[in-house]
């Protein structure tokens, strides 16, 4: 068997003719990296001749228009060690074009390279076809851009952007689609290399709305060159849908209150009742000696005197007992203004909890809210604890007031059902304290309890869906889940609690002030 031709080295144990029955095209050099051999498929392949190849360096048949210079100096410096390479390079034909080629580079008797190639142009057309197909079809938008300007977007992005027509924005610049606010945290996570994790951006709808959406991105080859895939996933029907459970539970829970609600206007409603009943009684009695008296007046205006009918007035007065009538009658009016007074006050607390609030952002009063929600709340704790508010002066927040009033229910609630589990039926009562203050550009409202604390194993789930430790019937498990949603992601804030096993439990809520951070999150 002949020798490998023009290697001079009689070390060499691989044969040309083991090479050149190759179907894949081979290029051997020295460790120069000058070419010294080739096969039949490297001549057939590239369109170079044999003897135009031999002692040229092999870096000018390859890398032209792929091959980055951090690439080359790594796939000389790996050879030059006798490494083996794997990867893909652009090979340069005779004509001056090219084509993408799978390659692995490896020593050989240790004075000499090979390289195999394969070209997968074909394979790589059909990848990208096969890609397209299936971006075409995905219900996310996909958008692929290159120097900041699209070259691709797939149907389910125009339709998230509210375009038509896939012209409307290939060729227009990435930037021109995300919210101002938005664009350096885009710019940031679109430079980078590899795949970023998945964040939520404002994006700008062909009319000038806005969407709120799940944006990813992540370099890409794209017909033959570098790029980056950014996918789009439209989060409004999620948000939607979020805001009913949200709506949901709230009524849940005030369906759950309703028998308390109704407890707590029945008692002065009553007293109302029995006030107005004896009014009535009274005012009859009264009026009916009015009458009288102004019997008593026309006779003494013509002159006369009616000994029977004096006598007759004066046991009517002692029968009524009008002096008694005179000092209760005022009493009866406060009781029962007083009882108007407690009812209209749980009805406005009813109404201001249970209205939806705005979708934006709008200033309001926390305070105000925290007291309403005490009162709603009344007959879950009254029977188990006393309320204690310690409420600071307080700027009006900006916020969406329903959520948070959904969020001061389930805290004080479940402030009340740990004390009433702690207390059960001894009689005695423990202690809810609802505290708030401003600390920094924020607002702290504390939500404190006397009863046993959380146990130590629960503690990591609290947060989680569904997770209850409260007998059935008693709690969904959504409250808490809900609760840090409206805080964290809806409002910017933060929910944490302390506790301690015998001595109670402490939520916390942290709000921006001014709610910078919820705007710019773009929560609806």
């Amino acid at each position: 068997m002949t020798p490998l031709a023009p290697i001079p080295s009689p070390s060499v144990s691989v044969r040309a003719d083991a090479l050149d029955a190759l179907s894949d095209a081979v290029l051997v050099t020295d460790l120069l990296g000058r070419v010294v051999h080739v096969n039949p498929s490297f001549t057939e392949v590239t369109g170079h001749a044999r003897g135009d190849v031999l002692d040229n360096d092999a870096a000018s048949f390859m890398g032209v228009g792929g091959l980055p210079d951090l690439d080359r100096a790594d796939l000389c410096a790996t050879l030059a060690a006798g490494r083996t390479w794997h990867g893909e390079l652009w090979v340069t034909r005779r004509d001056g074009t090219t084509f993408l080629a799978r390659c692995q580079w490896s020593g050989m008797s240790g004075d000499h390279r090979v390289g195999v190639f394969r070209d997968i142009t074909e394979h790589r057309k059909r990848s990208s076809a096969s890609f397209r197909t299936l971006i075409e079809g995905s219900p996310d938008g996909i958008a692929v851009h290159r120097e900041d300007r699209f070259v691709y977007v797939n149907p389910s992005f125009l339709r998230c952007l509210g375009y038509k027509l896939s012209e409307d924005l290939v060729g227009s610049p990435l930037f021109e689609v995300i919210h101002a606010e938005d664009r350096a945290g885009v710019a940031t996570m679109v430079a980078a290399t590899e795949a970023q994790a998945v964040v939520e951006k404002r994006l700008l709808r062909a009319d000038g709305s806005v969407v709120q959406a799940e944006v990813a991105s992540l370099p890409v080859v794209f017909d033959g060159d570098s790029a980056f895939v950014l996918t789009v996933r439209d989060l409004t029907a999620r948000r939607a849908l979020e805001t009913r459970m949200r709506e949901m539970d709230r009524m849940v829970s005030i369906g759950t209150l309703a028998s308390g609600i109704a407890h707590e206007i029945n008692t002065p409603i009553q007293f109302i009742g029995d006030s107005a009943h004896f009014l009535h009684g009274a005012m009859t009695d009264l009026l009916g000696l009015l009458d009288d008296y102004r019997r008593l007046w026309q006779v003494a205006a013509v002159g006369g005197w009616a000994p029977e009918l004096v006598a007759e007035i004066l046991a009517k007065e002692e029968d009524v007992d009008a002096e008694y009538l005179a000092e209760n009658c005022p009493k009866a009016v406060v009781r029962t203004l007083e009882g108007v007074s407690r009812v209209a006050s749980i009805v406005r607390a009813l109404k201001e909890f249970g209205h939806p609030g705005q979708a934006e952002l709008a200033p309001a009063d926390l305070n105000q809210a925290i007291l309403n929600t005490v009162t709603v709340a009344r007959n879950e704790w009254k029977y188990v604890a006393e309320v204690e508010t310690v409420l600071a002066t307080l700027p009006r927040v900006l916020c969406h007031l329903g959520s948070l009033n959904q969020v001061f229910l389930n805290l004080i609630v479940n402030a009340a059902h740990a004390i009433g589990d702690t207390v059960g039926n001894s009689g005695t009562k423990g202690k809810i304290r609802v505290r708030s203050s401003v600390e920094g550009p924020n607002v702290l409202i504390t939500v404190e309890d006397s009863g046993s604390g959380i146990p130590e194993a629960v503690r990591p789930r609290i947060f989680d869906p569904f997770f209850t430790t409260k007998e059935v019937g008693r709690g969904t498990g959504q409250g808490l889940a809900i609760a840090r949603s409206i805080v964290v992601e809806k409002h910017g804030g933060e929910l944490s609690f302390e506790t301690e096993i015998g001595v109670g439990t402490t939520f916390r809520i942290l709000l921006p002030l001014g709610g910078q951070d919820a705007d710019a999150s773009g929560a609806p």
